[in-house]
């Protein structure tokens, strides 16, 4: 977020002459809208009802459950086997909607199984706003719900609570009668054997008796025992032993508290944190008519602004629930789980002012004459942040106590003891928070002419002590203004630490991006989120150097990636081939494109002094190319020469990616290497989308066939060899379209020709003569 504060300086500044607390919307109550997701694909999310969603909306997309768990009616009950999507979440825009069905801005990036609980929340956006009155997210319902979410592009003033305490997963409900007094760990609900285990994040036929439901607490087993706490980072405790045991003749009772739900730990400190409710608290087996459910699970906090300034003392709270202390000879039940806070926050203004709770929910007191079963406290849940805030901030992480059995008889032996029951582990505070964003991903190109459909190659004279600056550079992204990292990387280095890569002299060390060498410098990474701009410049600084004392004239490749914190670019690679004959070849395009079931080449020359034969070499790493064919070349010549080449084997191959280059061969026996050419193997191996146009392109018109387009169409550009955009059209889906573009106020020369369709490209370039 830092380089949102930096790019939005001027606007900060100007809010402290024109915005009062006055004129900023001012919010209270339920400010989201949720539904449940019916179907994903692609962009395309289907839900229950739209109707409190429209085009332009901020949306969170997010899992609910999907874990699998061990059924097996032991001490595993309850295990997690399979994370599966549970708990993962990302952002997105809605670009469309029809009825119920609506488009994304892109495609998600995670895999979400709307057959196991996924709900699409509106996460209202404001340029800076005030909270006047208590913030909620409406209540978990089963299927939506739970979850608050705000973001600002400057500020948020708060001078009211965040609460979403007790708006998580619900707590296991009581039985009406008792029998059997088993151990088992799981039981039909209504059979008297034992509470009902607490809500987590497992979408299975809900059960009673002692075994957890992933981080759901057990319920108590008969004969009234407590139930387990429900768990989220921390584990949830144990529920109490059941009536009298530990009593002379009445040990059958021990070990009846339900199992406390599990801790979601290490889902939120490996890579990307996934994001949870609290668990619910498990029922105690009841058969007197106590009736009091589990604690409920703490609910979802995000707030996404680059400062929170705190107005009064105020709380953001979502913490799990007590659980409700019972007068009666019943098991009583388990606290609920913390929830979780997410905070993309930069600073705090007054930051002693505010109080951050996901302490997890008390057990349940017991309170009558013979001993009966506490409940377990709730786990406690997590806070996390993107950046290392303030230490003036109250934080409150603790895992909920253990209820006690409280006699009448004050004599009683274990009179005001847990009875079995045991608390709820302590939540966490964390500083690794990665909101999880998607997009479509970027495009790089290094000579700033293409959109990152071809790579440059730059050649240097051979000789020890060189030098190469990477130099021009393109990036071009559809819906971000803004990079997260860089990866310039020698992806074929041969002269060991006397070869590397080096930031220039024209690098800001104190702007936005840092820039981080591998030990041996055969990579630098750039990190910081920064305008594309800034990244263009920090790439086009950096330096190859070679101080070896000899000389290694093989080919070296640099590969350059892009992530714009959502997506990873195509890799554009910058081929350095080293010699010391100044080659009079003068290159004017090389493309490949897919033909049937062959890769067909095509390159054009505009000179030619004593050029004898070009190799057409073939890889399929980037790194081994082999020879797989030669094309005699026009010796001398001073115009356009046109060639082409048919690679009819390439489906022989395996692999994602066919990648080649042409050795342009003199003939007193010098060479160099072309700029490197790529195709992807699906287009070879289904019917690809094919982009054809009669080149050159003279009368003033250009006639363009597009074959197998998508359904989702795409976008039609014709650009200058610097990268200016000259015409632009969208295409509808169609199999086959015949579209004139008119250029006859165009002066002759060289343009390319880019077709987009969702993430992959197709280009030309093209050669007008008016």
């Amino acid at each position: 977020m830092a380089s949102a504060l930096a790019t939005g300086g001027l606007i900060l500044l100007a809010g402290l002459f024109f915005y009062t607390t006055s004129s900023i919307p001012e919010i209270s109550g339920v400010i989201n809208d949720y539904a449940k997701v019916t179907s994903v694909s692609g962009d395309d999310v289907t839900v229950d009802d739209a109707s409190n969603f429209t085009v332009g909306d901020k949306v969170l997309i997010i899992q609910m459950k999907g874990a699998v768990i061990s059924e097996v009616d032991d001490t595993t009950y309850g295990d997690v086997t399979s994370w599966g999507s549970a708990g993962e979440y990302e952002f997105n825009y809605i670009k469309a909607k029809n009825s119920n069905d609506l488009t994304l801005n892109h495609e998600l990036c995670k895999t979400y199984d709307p057959s196991h609980t996924v709900q699409l929340v509106r996460v209202p956006e404001y340029d800076s706003v005030r909270i006047t009155g208590e913030l909620n997210p409406a209540p978990w319902d089963g299927t939506k719900g739970g979850v608050l979410a705000l973001a600002a592009n400057y500020k948020v003033r708060v001078a009211a609570d965040l609460v979403a305490s007790a708006k998580g997963f619900e707590g296991g409900s009581f039985n009406g009668s008792a029998r059997g007094r088993s151990l088992t760990y799981t039981c039909a609900l209504g059979s008297g054997m034992g509470g009902a285990k607490g809500e987590g994040i497992v979408e299975v036929a809900l059960t009673g008796c002692r075994g957890k439901l992933a981080n759901g607490g057990g319920g108590g087993n008969d004969h009234n025992g407590g139930g387990g706490g429900g768990g989220n980072y921390g584990e949830g405790g144990m529920g109490g032993d059941g009536w009298k045991s530990n009593s002379a003749g009445n040990l059958s009772d021990l070990d009846k508290g339900g199992r406390g739900g599990l801790s979601l730990q290490n889902l939120y400190e490996d890579g990307v944190p996934r994001l949870f409710m609290g668990g619910g608290g498990g029922g105690g087996h009841q058969n007197n008519g106590a009736s009091f459910p589990g604690g409920t699970g703490g609910g979802i906090i995000m707030v996404i602004s680059p400062v929170v300034h705190m107005e009064t003392a105020q709380a953001v709270n979502a913490s799990g629930e007590d659980a409700q202390d019972i007068t009666i000879n019943d098991g009583s039940s388990g606290g609920g789980g913390g929830g979780s806070i997410l905070l993309d926050v930069d600073r705090v203004i007054n930051p002693d002012l505010l109080t951050l709770s996901v302490s997890g929910g008390d057990g349940a007191d017991i309170r009558t004459a013979d001993q009966h079963g506490p409940g377990g406290g709730g786990g406690g849940g997590i806070i996390n942040s993107t950046t290392l805030l303030s230490d003036s901030i109250v934080y409150e992480v603790n895992g909920g106590v253990a209820g006690l059995f409280i006699s009448t008889r004050s004599s009683h032996v274990y009179h005001n003891t847990p009875h079995g029951a045991s608390s709820g582990a302590d939540g966490a505070i964390l500083h690794n928070l990665v909101i999880q964003k998607c997009s479509n991903p970027p495009t790089i190109d290094l000579n700033g002419s293409d959109s990152g459909t071809d790579y440059d190659t730059e050649f240097y004279p051979a000789g020890p002590d060189q030098e190469f600056i990477l130099g021009e550079v393109a990036i071009s992204d559809d819906d971000d203004t803004e990079m997260g990292s860089a990866t310039i990387e020698i992806i074929n280095p041969v002269d060991g630490s006397d070869e590397y890569l080096r930031m220039g002299d024209s690098f800001d060390e104190n702007g936005n991006i840092s820039a981080n060498r591998g030990g041996d410098g055969h990579s630098i990474s750039l990190v910081g989120q920064a305008p594309i701009a800034d990244y263009l410049n920090a790439i086009k600084s950096i330096v190859y150097n070679d101080t070896s004392a000899t000389y290694d004239d093989q080919p070296r490749m640099i590969s350059v990636e892009v992530d714009d914190g959502g997506a990873t670019s195509n890799s554009a690679m910058v081929t350095l081939n080293f010699s010391n004959t100044e080659f009079p070849v003068e290159w004017l395009y090389f493309q490949v494109e897919a033909a049937g079931s062959a890769a067909k080449l095509e390159w054009g020359t505009a000179i030619e002094t004593n050029s004898h034969y070009f190799d057409v070499e073939r890889s399929f790493d980037g790194k081994q190319f082999d020879p797989i064919g030669q094309v005699q070349a026009a010796g001398n010549s001073s115009t356009v020469k046109d060639y082409q080449f048919s690679d009819p084997n390439v489906l022989e191959a395996e692999g994602n990616e066919v990648i080649y280059r042409l050795r342009q061969v003199d003939m007193d026996g010098q060479f160099e290497y072309s700029s490197l050419v790529s195709l992807n193997m699906e287009d070879l191996k289904s019917e690809s989308t094919q982009l054809k146009v009669a080149n050159p392109v003279t009368g003033g018109s250009m006639q363009i066939s597009l074959i197998n387009t998508p359904e989702s169409g795409g976008k039609l550009s014709l650009y200058s060899v610097n990268g200016q955009l000259i015409k632009s059209q969208r295409v509808s889906q169609s199999n086959l379209q015949q579209i004139n573009i008119e250029v006859g106020t165009l002066n002759s020369g060289i343009y390319i020709l880019n077709y987009k369709f969702g993430q992959r490209q197709i280009s030309k370039k093209i050669k007008i003569q008016n």
